[in-house]
């Protein structure tokens, strides 16, 4: 049982892991374009 619990809690882990570092990407490629845009 505790075997399945920590195998989710390290899917989870890797999921938030992989949006948050996702969602970084895109703001910082949301922000070059608009520097490029003002220039």
């Amino acid at each position: 049982m505790a075997a399945i619990i920590l195998g989710v809690f390290l899917l989870l882990h890797i999921v938030a892991g992989i949006v948050l570092h996702a969602s970084a990407a895109g703001g910082g490629v949301s922000a070059v374009s608009l520097r490029r845009d003002c220039d």
